[in-house]
Order: C-alpha cells, then sequence, then structure tokens
C-alpha cells in the first residue's frame, strides 16, 4: 500500500483522493530534505505495474507489512488504513472476525451499522415502540368506558397506531437486513440471535397486521417482545452483558432454588399434618398451606401464619423459627454467594476472551499497517484519520508517541508489542502540561496580583479546610435543634422566620468560601472541578429555598437543608466513596433498565389478563380475609385502597408490580385477583413468578455491584502500591488514568509537513474536516518542545488489567503460541492421525451398541 522508495525522478503531481484516504500519484518536492527523511516517503503511488506485479499475491499469504499486499489492497480499493481501521473497531465491539466486510457492499452496511447517529434512531425507534402501549387498549381507554363506547372512532385509533406500529417494524427489519448485508446469509442464518429477532419480528408484524385488518385489538400477549428489539440494539450492549451473566449462572441459580423449593414443601407437609385441624386460616389443606408458607418465606404474613396455633400450643413458634432461619436466613442467603462465585469465574473467563480477541484485532490491523520497520507515523496517521476522523494530527503525534518505546526517538516506528496498547489511548483528552505552577492572575497589575496572591495563600493554608467543616458542623446541629422544637405543620412558617437571619450567615459563609476559591483558582480552573460544581449548586438551591420560604412560600422550604450535602465535598474519604459510586452508577443504570424490560413484559401480560378483575367492594371469597381491603367505604383510608393496585393500564401496572416486588402485603393483591380470577392457580403462579425473577434480578445485581465494588477497592490499594514516594496513598485517583508524553522540535516539523499535505488533498467530510481544523493547535508559532499528558476515565478494563496482572502476561504468551502454531502448516502425519481417531471413535461406537 506504501511506497517507501526515495525516488526523486518522480515530478511533483497531482493529489487524489480515493474512498476515504489520500493517494497521492506523485509525491510533491519537500522544501527541506530533512523533512524528507523525517516522513520516511510513506505516501501512496498510483502505479499500475505494481498492480499486475502483485496481484496473484494474497494477503494472508504474504509476510507482515510486504508492499506486495498493501498494494493488492489498494488495487482492490481497498486502502490499508480503512481495512486496519475496521479491524481494531471489531476488536473494541467484541465482533466476530468471520462477519468481517470484504466488499463494498457489505462495508456500507457495517459502516451505517455501526455510525452513532444510526444508532441512536434505532435507540429512538425501539423507545416508540415501546411507548406505543401508552395509546394501545387497554392503556388508553379506562375499561368501564369502553363498555359504553360505539366503537367507530376507536377504531380508527387503532388502525392509527397499528399503522404506526408497522412503520417502526419495518424500520427494524431494514436494521436486520443490513445485518444481513454486512455478515452474508450464511453468517445471518448461523446466528441464533439474528434468527431469534427474524422470527420476533414477523410474530410482532403479523400481530399488528391483523389489528390494521379487523381494525380492533385482540389478545396481543406478544407486545412483551417488543423489549427485546431494545436489548438488540448497538447502544444496549451493557443489558445484553448482564442477561448473558444471568444465563451463565442460570444454572447454579435453578439448584439453589430447587433446594428453596424442596425445602418449602418438606416444612409444608409439616405444616398440614401438626396444624390443618388448629389453624384453618392458613392450613385448611395442602393448596393453601403450601402457599402461605411460600408467602411466609417472604415474611409477608408474619406472625399471622402462626398465631392461631401458637395460641392452642406452645410448641408451635419452634416450627415458624425453624422454617425461617433454614429458608430465608440459610438458603435464600446462600443464593447471593453462590451466584457471586459464579458471576466473577465468568466474569474473567470473559474479560480473558475480549483480552485475546482485542490481541487478535490489533495483530490483524498491525499485518496490514506495518512495513519492514513497523508503523511509521504517516501510516499511523492515515489511519487514525478513519479510526476517529475528527482526532487532529497533533493529539495523533500525542497517541503515536504514548505507544512508543523511545519517545525521544523521532524516527522509531510501531512494533506489535507496542500497538498491543493502542485502545489504552485512543480515549485521552491530551493537555499541555505546565511544570511551573502560573495562576491565572500572574499578568495582571501588580497591587491586584500581590492581593490575590495572599487570598491564594489563605485558600492553601491548612487551617482553612478545618475551620469551614466546624462552621459546617455548628450549621448541621443547629438545623436539627431548630426543626426538632418545631410542631409540624403549625410552627414551621414561623420558626423559619426567627432563625432566618442565622441561616442567611451560615450561607454568606458558603459563599464567601466559594468567592474566596474561585478568586484562588481562576474561573477555568475552579468549574473544571465536579467537586465544585456540586458546592455551588447545593448552596445556590438552599439560598434560593430560604428567599422564597422567607417571602411566604414555605411550599420549597424543603430544600434548604441541601447544604448539609457539602460534608460530603469537604470530607475527602467520602468523596472517595462517591467517586466508587459514580463508577458505579454506569451498572446501576444497567441493572434499571433490566427491570424496566422486566416490569415491561409482566405489564403486558397482567394487562392482557388480570385488567378490570378488581375494584371496589370485589374480592369476597378471597383466602386470608383479604376481602376487608376492598370493601367499600365512606371513608377513604389506606386499609381498603388496595383496588388501586391493578393493571388496568401501563402506569398502574407498574405501581402495582414496583409493591409486588417490595413484598410487603403483596399476597393481598395477588389473593384479590386470584379470587376475581377463572384460574386462580394460573394467577397465583403468575405472581409467584414475578416474585422468583425479581429475586433473582436483584440477587444478581447485587452481586454484579459487589464485584464492581471489590474491584474498584482492590484497584486503589493496587494504585497505592504503585505510586512512588512522591505521591501519599491519598493521591490516587480510581477515575483517572493520566499518561504523559513529549513532543520533540521534530515531530513539530513533521506534524506541520503532515497537515499541509491533509488539507491539500482536502479528504472526505466537509463536518469532520471542520471539527478537526477548530481543534488544531498553532504550529508555527512552536519553537520548543512540549510536554502533554492525556487523561481519560477509568474504565472497567482497566481495573480488570489492574487486578489480573499476573494473568495478563500468560495469556499473552498463550495467545502468541497460538499465533506461531497456527502459522505453522500441519502435516500429512498430523491430518491422518485425526482420521485414525474419529475411525476408532467410531469403531468403539459400533462396537458398544453391538454388545
Amino acid at each position: 500500500m506504501v511506497s517507501r522508495g526515495n525516488d526523486n525522478s518522480i515530478a511533483a503531481g497531482q493529489v487524489l483522493f480515493t474512498g476515504s484516504s489520500v493517494v497521492l500519484k506523485a509525491r510533491p518536492p519537500s522544501p527541506d530534505r530533512e523533512i524528507e527523511l523525517a516522513l520516511g516517503g510513506n505516501y501512496v503511488y498510483k502505479d499500475e505495474a505494481a498492480y499486475g506485479a502483485t496481484d496473484e499475491m494474497s494477503y494472508m499469504g504474504s509476510p507482515k507489512g510486504s508492499k506486495s499486499s498493501k498494494y493488492r489492497y489498494l488495487a482492490m480499493d481497498c486502502p490499508a488504513w480503512e481495512e486496519a481501521a475496521i479491524y481494531v473497531k471489531e476488536g473494541e465491539d467484541n465482533d466476530k472476525f468471520y462477519s468481517h466486510p470484504n466488499d463494498k457492499r457489505s462495508k456500507l452496511a457495517y459502516a451505517i451499522l455501526h455510525h452513532h447517529g444510526y444508532n441512536l434512531v434505532c435507540l429512538l425507534v425501539c423507545v416508540g415502540l415501546l411507548f406505543l402501549t401508552l395509546f394501545e387498549e387497554p392503556a388508553a381507554i379506562d375499561p368501564q368506558q369502553r363498555q359504553n363506547e360505539t366503537g367507530g372512532e376507536n377504531n380508527n385509533s387503532n388502525r392509527v397506531i397499528a399503522g404506526i406500529e408497522i412503520l417502526m417494524l419495518l424500520f427494524l427489519a431494514a436494521y436486520l437486513f443490513l445485518i444481513m448485508l454486512w455478515m452474508g446469509p450464511l453468517n445471518y442464518v448461523k446466528r441464533f440471535r439474528t434468527m431469534l429477532m427474524t422470527l420476533f419480528l414477523l410474530t410482532l408484524f403479523l400481530d399488528a397486521l391483523v389489528v390494521l385488518i379487523m381494525a380492533r385489538p385482540h389478545v396481543r400477549v406478544v407486545r412483551a417482545l417488543r423489549p427485546l428489539f431494545l436489548i438488540d440494539t448497538y447502544l444496549m450492549f451493557e443489558v445484553r452483558r448482564v442477561i448473558r451473566q444471568i444465563l451463565l449462572c442460570l444454572k447454579r441459580i435453578a439448584d439453589v432454588l430447587i433446594l428453596l423449593m424442596f425445602l418449602l414443601v418438606f416444612y409444608s407437609l409439616i405444616g398440614y399434618l401438626s396444624y390443618s385441624e388448629v389453624n384453618l386460616s392458613y392450613f385448611s389443606s395442602l393448596n393453601q398451606t403450601i402457599l402461605s408458607m411460600f408467602i411466609l418465606f417472604t415474611t409477608a404474613n408474619s406472625p399471622d401464619v402462626i398465631l392461631e396455633a401458637y395460641s392452642q400450643s406452645n410448641w408451635a413458634p419452634v416450627f415458624y423459627m425453624v422454617f425461617l432461619i433454614t429458608t430465608l436466613y440459610l438458603g435464600s442467603n446462600l443464593l447471593l454467594p453462590v451466584v457471586y462465585s459464579k458471576f466473577r469465574d465468568t466474569e474473567k473467563e470473559k474479560f480473558k476472551k475480549l483480552f485475546v480477541h482485542k490481541r487478535e484485532a490489533l495483530r490483524r490491523a498491525y499485518a496490514v499497517l506495518a512495513g519492514p520497520n513497523g508503523i511509521e507515523f504517516h501510516e499511523f496517521l492515515l489511519f487514525l484519520q478513519e479510526y476517529r476522523p475528527r482526532t487532529p494530527e497533533w493529539q495523533v503525534m500525542c497517541m503515536f508517541k504514548a505507544l512508543q518505546g523511545d519517545p525521544n526517538d523521532p524516527h522509531s516506528s510501531l512494533t506489535l508489542q507496542q500497538f498491543y496498547n493502542f485502545y489504552s489511548v485512543t480515549n485521552c483528552h491530551w493537555k499541555l502540561e505546565r511544570h511551573v505552577k502560573v495562576h491565572w492572575f500572574s499578568r495582571l497589575p501588580k497591587h491586584i496580583r500581590t492581593a490575590l496572591e495572599a487570598l491564594s495563600r489563605l485558600v492553601e493554608w491548612q487551617w482553612f479546610n478545618p475551620i469551614i467543616n466546624c462552621i459546617l458542623l455548628s450549621d448541621i446541629l443547629f438545623l436539627l435543634i431548630t426543626m426538632s422544637q418545631v410542631e409540624y405543620p403549625s410552627g414551621r412558617y414561623d420558626a423559619m422566620l426567627d432563625v432566618a437571619p442565622v441561616f442567611f450567615f451560615y450561607i454568606s459563609v458558603y459563599y464567601l468560601e466559594i468567592t474566596l476559591k474561585l478568586l484562588s483558582s481562576g474561573l477555568v480552573a475552579y468549574f473544571s472541578v465536579f467537586w465544585n460544581i456540586f458546592d455551588l449548586v447545593i448552596v445556590s438551591i438552599s439560598f434560593l429555598a430560604h428567599i422564597i420560604a422567607v417571602s411566604g412560600n414555605p411550599s420549597v422550604i424543603f430544600l434548604g437543608p441541601l447544604r448539609i450535602f457539602r460534608i460530603l465535598f469537604h470530607k475527602k474519604r467520602y468523596r472517595r466513596i462517591l467517586n466508587v459510586m459514580l463508577a458505579l452508577m454506569p451498572r446501576l443504570v444497567t441493572i434499571g433498565l433490566l427491570l424496566f424490560v422486566e416490569y415491561y413484559c409482566f405489564a403486558i401480560i397482567g394487562m392482557e389478563f388480570l385488567r378490570g378483575r378488581v375494584y371496589e367492594g370485589c374480592c369476597t371469597g378471597a383466602y386470608y380475609g383479604v376481602a376487608q381491603y376492598y370493601k367499600e367505604s365512606l371513608d377513604s383510608n389506606s386499609s381498603n385502597l388496595f383496588y388501586l393496585n391493578n393493571f388496568d393500564n401501563v402506569a398502574r401496572s407498574f405501581v402495582t408490580l414496583f409493591e409486588l416486588m417490595v413484598v410487603n402485603n403483596w399476597y393481598i393483591t395477588m389473593e384479590g385477583f386470584a379470587s376475581q380470577s377463572s384460574s386462580p392457580h394460573l394467577t397465583r403462579l403468575f405472581f409467584m413468578f414475578f416474585y422468583i425473577c425479581t429475586l433473582v434480578t436483584i440477587t444478581v445485581a447485587i452481586s454484579f455491584m459487589v464485584d464492581a465494588f471489590v474491584f474498584n477497592v482492590e484497584a486503589i490499594s493496587e494504585g497505592r502500591q504503585q505510586n512512588d514516594q512522591a505521591n501519599s496513598p491519598d493521591d490516587y485517583d480510581v477515575q483517572n488514568v493520566t499518561k504523559a508524553v513529549r513532543l520533540l522540535k521534530e515531530d513539530i516539523v513533521k506534524l506541520r509537513y503532515e497537515v499541509a499535505y491533509y488539507d491539500q488533498a482536502q479528504p472526505r467530510g466537509r463536518f469532520n474536516r471542520f471539527i478537526k481544523r477548530k481543534r488544531r493547535i498553532d504550529l508555527h508559532s512552536i519553537s520548543d518542545d512540549l510536554c502533554y499528558q492525556g487523561h481519560r476515565v477509568n474504565t472497567r478494563e482497566d481495573i480488570y488489567m489492574s487486578i489480573y496482572r499476573s494473568s495478563l502476561i500468560a495469556w499473552a504468551q498463550e495467545f502468541d503460541e497460538d499465533r506461531q502454531l497456527s502459522l505453522q502448516p500441519q502435516s500429512r502425519h498430523n491430518s491422518h492421525d485425526k482420521l485414525w481417531r474419529i475411525a476408532t471413535c467410531l469403531l468403539a461406537v459400533v462396537k458398544y451398541i453391538v454388545e
């Protein structure tokens, strides 16, 4: 792909642009021969003779970095850096290499499917498909009102909603069609996930088509499949990861659940045989006994379930306590360590696979890009233009220097071992490093600079923060003492008026502290720290709340005590805990999305089969006397309003499911629906299955969080051990990764030359080119070496690499050995040995069948 000759006979020629790469028909003469040598002559020549000379050579068969393989890519209209960018993207997204795009059509489909705008549109379409439930029956129309409607106008609305759903499903069908173009029909059919989504899409399409034709809804349980398309989108990869972990842990989870069910049945038999005559409310039959013991396992009917038997026998509580100890405190708590142990094993195995997959992707990209001496900067720059088009050239140089083994050598290239660290530098934000601290007010007049230097010394004084902490603690104590003396609600407003000057005094002190820090560090430096913004926001909210309350509107007075959260800002250990919580926030969002999907599926099923079943005055024949919670009464109180927990629409369904997940008095809701249903046992199974699903989900979520928290703590301890003596252990930040590079004068000259020819080529993508030029720096004004620091957020992969540091070396050696063995040609003798082993196995099977 790249010609490295120093052919001075080539005249200044024309700059061409093919695909998304810069192609020079002939190299223009450089203004300086030293710059020419520094660049290494890394430009592409449009040489038809070279095409013909290397057309028969294949890529995988030619040695790494050979010109023949790269010329072949150019002849196929497949630039080397574009091919390498696809490989690196496949490693980042964990895409299998068998689906690697090989022609223009597959590459176009791949580019569309991995475009952020298209993925966002797919996400919005899937969310819109879910929100159609808000306008479909039974969500949009009240069940009692539905009986009085004629149906004409309602039929038209059903057709409109069904038409919108069909349009959304057609968009998803186009999405699956692009996947087929990318992977190829054979790989598409072999992939279980794509075939399953195709089947679900056809099912939903036929369901919507029936509604469009008949103009009235039927039993549409298949709507519960809609969240699966949301999970299948590109941006929901973390949710798919959690579901994959649940499926991998499902065997161990099933073992624990079977053990719990066995104990439940065992204790139910004992309870039925012992208390069926003395406790008719809970043990009148074996079915009711099993149901009562299951409810007792959730502690919803404790201690009511045993009180009647306790009144007849003093030994009854022994049965009650032994059951709860063995099932609730031992059996259910056994689920967490079992799931966590399996979870951690699968996490390590998954991380190993991802590590090996990324290493293989980088190895393939290196084979495409590298020359005899490795990857030179020009090739790395063109590769980054494909992988990250908006990255300016000086940041590409920072990445290149960060990957280099010897940063002081401007002529060095990247080796394979150095290129393996590529993913660690791609997301870094590079800033100029200043070895000497320069205050923002250093250029102001002397008298102003002197005053600001005094303020800066005051802020950096060792007793400044302790004094502020003492004032903050006194504010908290004063607030608690004042509010404890208020007789709610009558004396609340008068008490606020009496102590308003004191509150304003504390807020004034806080604003004074913020002003001092702002003048000391400067506007940009102050607001670049998250905790400073947090501090300013909560103080401002508290100040506005007191202003509004004193002016006559006490409705927002609850916002006043927000200022006590400043203690999280001033205490470093609290900030560390919050930093860990912020690091865990993506996992919390993932668990929340998974619970939303679970709620949606059960809400659809509940609305289809249980809507309109409970109402005020129903459930007269229910178990456990729950009819009293549904009776009609003129005095509305919480004891007779359980009919509000229903499945009449989506909103109430979600509220009902959340109350069931909390399990407090959940059996009242279950028995209310069971008494009104024609299949009470199936109704109870629906509620019990929801409880088991939420139990498993919450257990996996806790395992997920414990694993992340433990890994963050281990990463902190590992980072403290790696700090040198110049840094104290408290200086380690688990959230940030820092890399330092030094750009020499020769690097700056090289950048000038590259930027000049990049602008001359005028590559495609006007918006990307505009963004890149806005991010550039003035290279002509630089005369000295520059030091840059790259900062990025610490990811889960960084934490795993820190914890599994010793295992990574063994995994890398194993990977290299496997690749060396795969390159060695297999002898005919080995193939004969495989055939002999297969024949031996077949003879053993035949012998076993005959005998």
